[in-house]
């Protein structure tokens, strides 16, 4: 394009998709799909020989663009890099992973710097142009570069996509694990040391939406949104690979956390789904294998889980408790405190059952003005501090009521930490090893580090944008001096307090010399391990195994030796009467032809037999006559709704509804106006405007005394009532509106009758003189003959008064 005009100046089709495009002092640098760098030189003196006419019709698409790699062209390839080629002669751990996405020069122009899809940051160095003239196979050498010429590196790597859970691995922060919405989990080093990449890549196709390790991080559980717990070995930590698979639930896990059973040769695993339940499962160290134990009674929309890893330490010989807040109603929030089954408990149904568990519940409000809690954390045998949405974090006694349910009161808290407001929602909340560093996460962004058990604040800084979400999660180390946090969509930070001169150590414990000759037997599964985790016929929904069966033999066990007796007494007399009635139908098959019955007459009360199904017959066909007269009535109800209120609208109705709250929004549906509507509209208002114009003329000084409190609409001149515009006014044919219409001519004409009366008493019948009512309201008289002798009389008297002066005669 023309850089002064922005005119469409040339135009060419590569062969393979671009992602990236870049311009040097000597070439054009283009990546395409499938990890292809094409170098081109530009022939400026090309653009000459370029009609206007045919560019249009490219950028038209009238015609199609000539091939980027033609020799007339603007462009001239001179070097192509094959960055999947070069890869297969480099170790894994050396290889470029994911496809190029982003190409950009270095100032110096002698350097580039790739950017792939999968978070990694390379250099790579340019190739130059030779000066002299190189002979045919020469130039076809020199155009294709090799792995030695491009001399790259990796600079580093960063998170592809949104970051949902950071674990440390091990004792420190020297290793540790992120997991991401595109289903990727990362082993890194905190600390880049010997290793190339100095981190492996486990991908899943679902989204991995929480991480919890062992101990000592030899293995590490990863939680996804398709229900699945996925085991992986990480010790040593360069060599991660997933060992097992379960598939807990249908339903997506939220969060997962563990610790150590009672024996010491487990983990005691709780997950928390994304429809508020909770699922315990077991880890054998030993084994290596998740095995489901069964889903927690519903005991309301729970929002965070955390063991009570501080009571656990004082007992080591009971199973570890489950803390749990959330909502047990909507304005009731709750803290509760949830036995783990023994390491014994075989499952034999979904939910656990009770006995099994133990509960125990406190209620921590009592209205909606402290929000709802959102985060927990076990700091003493005794005490928890929760989180609010409302910003407030608080310290609680763990729940000692028995059962679930609450309280009428709410139970006080033992210290507040943050008053409401002063922060946004809390998301996160972690204590180190020794219980004397509480970090919390707020969504506004900022991480605050309190000193426990004094509860003092010790730092307050906004390390991650509340645009973007705010503060996603915290972690610090076992001494609680270095901590992590992220954003989600930030990345994630390594930070401790200012002044403090912590240094980390990388973790090479785990690198083993190789020689240089042994990368041809590695295999790409080695370094970026690909599960497919939604397949549910390879990883299915996990099922309570033996529950009915293991139920019948306790039954069996339980019955007594009555029951026992009668059950034995009832099987041999079916014995006795089955093996009757297999004499009878061999005897019947021997028999004779004459003698031989057919299966229909084995019956011998045919009548029976026809009664029951006619009374059968009767009894379906009411019953379907009856289904159908209802169905047929809804729909015609069904028909009419439609026809009354959907068809008309113009702008349909419709509501989006929150599927956890009580929000929703809905539009604002419009009604088609017919011609119709809008004729009799253009009446209405016609009328009304005539109305207003007649009370004008009828207030001002212009008009007649005569006319100036006549108000009256004589409306049989102009309508015929049937008007539809007006309902219940507008007197039509057989109405209660014509009745009380009729009545009031009646008592008009009554009214006329008696105002003549009292004329022609008075003599004045023939005077010529009007009403005295009408002319002492300055108004005039007037009478009209009727058919039938009636009189209709149109003056208005005083109330409660009658007129007995002559009127004259009509």
């Amino acid at each position: 394009m023309d850089g002064a005009t922005g005119s469409l100046l040339y135009m060419c089709q590569a062969e393979q998709p671009i992602t990236s495009i870049t311009l040097t002092d000597e070439f054009l640098v283009t990546s395409h799909i499938g990890n292809t760098l094409n170098f081109w030189e530009l022939q400026p003196e090309a653009l000459a020989r370029v009609n206007s006419a045919d560019v249009a019709s490219f950028a038209s698409g009238a015609a199609s663009a000539p091939q980027m790699a033609l020799s007339t062209g603007m462009f001239h390839l001179k070097k192509v890099v094959d960055l999947e080629s070069v890869s297969q002669t480099q170790r894994l751990a050396n290889r470029l992973l994911g496809q190029v996405a982003s190409v950009q020069a270095a100032p110096n122009f002698k350097e580039v710097v790739l950017t792939t899809a999968e978070g990694e940051v390379w250099t790579m160095q340019l190739p130059s142009q030779q000066n002299s003239e190189p002979d045919e196979f020469e130039m076809e050498d020199d155009m294709y570069v090799r792995a030695d010429q491009l001399q790259m590196e990796l600079l580093t790597w960063f998170p592809a996509n949104t970051v949902t859970c950071l674990c440390p691995i091990g004792t420190g922060l020297q290793v540790c694990a992120s997991a991401d919405e595109g289903g990727r989990l990362r082993l890194w080093q905190v600390i880049r040391g010997d290793d190339p990449k100095g981190f492996r890549l486990l991908r899943f196709a679902s989204a991995v939406t929480s991480l919890t390790a062992e101990s000592r991080g030899k293995f590490l559980l990863a939680g996804t949104d398709s229900g699945c717990i996925h085991a992986v070995a990480a010790d040593p930590w360069t060599e991660a690979q997933v060992i097992d698979t379960q598939r807990i639930s249908e339903v997506g896990i939220a969060k997962l956390c563990s610790t150590l059973s009672e024996d010491g040769l487990a983990l005691k695993v709780a997950a928390l789904l994304f429809d508020g339940r909770i699922a315990m499962a077991s880890f054998s160290l030993r084994e290596p294998k998740v095995r489901m134990l069964g889903l927690v009674e519903n005991i309301g929309l729970v929002e965070d889980i955390c063991f009570h890893e501080q009571e656990k330490a004082e007992d080591l010989n009971m199973p570890a408790k489950l803390l749990a807040v959330g909502s047990q109603t909507a304005d009731v929030a709750c803290m509760w405190s949830i036995r783990s089954p023994t390491e014994g408990y075989e499952p034999r149904e979904l939910t656990i059952p009770r006995e099994a568990t133990g509960f125990w519940t406190v209620k921590l409000s009592s209205d909606t003005m402290e929000g709802r809690p959102t985060a927990i954390c076990s700091i003493s045998r005794n005490q928890a501090v929760v989180g609010f949405a409302s910003g407030a974090v608080r310290i609680y006694s763990t729940p000692t009521h028995v059962g679930l349910m609450v309280k009428p009161n709410a139970a006080n808290p033992v210290k507040s930490l943050l008053e409401p407001d002063t922060h946004h929602l809390i998301t996160s909340l972690q204590m180190n090893l020794s219980a004397t560093t509480l970090l919390v996460g707020c969504m506004d962004g900022a991480v605050l580090k309190f000193g426990l058990p004094t509860g003092d604040q010790q730092l307050c800084k906004t390390l991650h944008s509340p645009y973007n979400g705010g503060t996603a999660q915290v972690v610090c180390s076992r001494d609680g001096t270095v901590a992590m946090s992220t954003g989600g969509a930030d990345g994630i930070l390594v930070w401790s307090d200012a002044g403090s001169d912590i240094k980390l150590i990388p973790d090479d414990s785990a690198l083993k010399a190789e020689e240089d000759d042994a990368f041809g037997e590695e295999l790409p599964g080695e370094f970026a391990f690909e599960l497919d985790d939604t397949d549910v016929n390879a990883f299915p929904a996990w099922v309570a195994v033996g529950g009915d069966a293991g139920k019948g033999e306790d039954e069996e066990v339980e019955l007594s030796e009555e029951a026992a007796t009668k059950r034995k007494l009832m099987s041999h007399e079916i014995e006795a009467l089955r093996k009757k009635l297999r004499i009878l139908i061999d005897h019947n098959s021997n028999a004779p032809d004459l003698e031989k019955l057919e299966r229909g007459e084995f019956c011998v009360d045919f009548e029976e037999r026809y009664a029951i199904a006619s009374t059968t017959k009767e009894r379906c066909d009411a019953l379907r006559a009856e289904i159908e007269h209802q169905n047929v009535a809804r729909q015609l109800i069904r028909d009419r709704l439609i026809k009354e209120f959907w068809d008309p609208m113009r702008g349909k109705g419709c509501q989006i509804t929150s599927l956890t709250s009580g929000l929703a929004v809905s539009n604002y549906p419009e009604r088609t106006v017919s011609e119709d509507e809008n004729t009799v509209i253009k009446k209405l208002r016609m009328l009304r405007k005539t109305e207003q114009l007649e009370y004008q003329m009828c207030k001002g000084s212009s008009c007649p005394s005569e006319l100036r409190n006549d108000m009256v609409l004589d409306v049989d001149s102009f309508t015929t009532g049937e008007e539809r515009y007006i309902v219940n006014w507008w007197p039509g044919a057989h109405t209660k509106a014509a009745e009380a219409r009729s009545r009031q001519l009646d008592a008009e004409a009554k009214q006329a009758a008696r105002c003549r009366g009292s004329t022609k008493a008075e003599g004045k019948g023939e005077s010529g003189e009007g009403c005295q009512g009408c002319e002492r309201e300055g108004r005039g008289c007037r009478y009209q003959d009727d058919r039938g002798d009636r009189a209709r009389h149109q003056c208005r008297l005083d109330r409660g008064r009658r007129a007995k002066v002559p009127v004259r005669a009509l």
